[in-house]
């Protein structure tokens, strides 16, 4: 498990470093991509819906936060185009994460875990625990982009990263675009009072079941 903790902590901090220079340079915050999208949103939905598509796909890199990316999208394109664009930018996304995984994931393994007990013990540890970080990565910022990186330099069969990865997107595609779609400026709360219930919910079930295999594996 210690190897499995050393990954995931790398590439948080990777990713951080990332989000902090970014945002440093101030070249990509949410207000701008707000004007950007509410902009685009009075002139062509085709260009909005491409657009959310490429910001989510951005996120990897960048880290645009995608709750309320998802949320606006909602609201400005309406449901069904909503979680359809917010649904194949997640899902790009996480795909972008697993094929560069997969493509430089022995170079990473070789730089962070010198010993091959490391690496063994990595392989074991995903083994048990690699799905269901994936399935629950929504509930904690940036593990989204870890756990798809995590899939790919594991090597994870790709079809189940794939069917794996649409769990963990669309429900959160349909919650988020559609309280952002029943939601207005004058009124948002339905949108936040569901959104943290889906958090709790992740959390708790989260935590149920790293405790049960954990308790299973002892």
């Amino acid at each position: 498990m210690k190897a499995l903790i050393k990954i995931i902590l790398t590439f948080f901090l990777f990713f951080l470093t990332l989000f902090f220079i970014i945002h440093s340079l101030d070249l990509l915050n949410f207000e701008q991509v707000e004007s950007l999208l509410k902009e685009n949103a009075q002139k062509d939905q085709n260009i909005l819906f491409l657009l959310v598509i490429i910001l989510l796909i951005l996120d990897f890199f960048i880290s645009i936060p995608t709750l309320p990316l998802s949320i606006l999208s909602g609201y400005l394109l309406g449901f069904p185009l909503a979680f359809t664009c917010v649904s194949i930018g997640l899902m790009s996304s996480g795909l972008v994460g697993y094929f560069l995984g997969t493509f430089f994931g022995e170079k990473i393994l070789s730089i962070i875990l010198k010993k091959s007990e490391e690496k063994q013990q990595l392989k074991e540890s995903y083994a048990h625990y690699g799905v269901s970080i994936m399935l629950f990565s929504r509930a904690i910022p940036m593990l989204p982009e870890v756990s798809s990186a995590l899939a790919g330099v594991n090597n994870l069969k790709f079809k189940k990263f794939f069917f794996v990865w649409l769990l963990n997107c669309l429900p959160y595609a349909c919650l988020t675009t559609y309280m952002g779609s029943i939601s207005t400026i004058e009124s948002p709360e339905p949108s936040f009072i569901l959104i943290i219930g889906f958090y709790l919910l992740l959390w708790f079930t989260g935590y149920l079941i790293f405790t049960r295999r954990k308790y299973a594996n002892n």
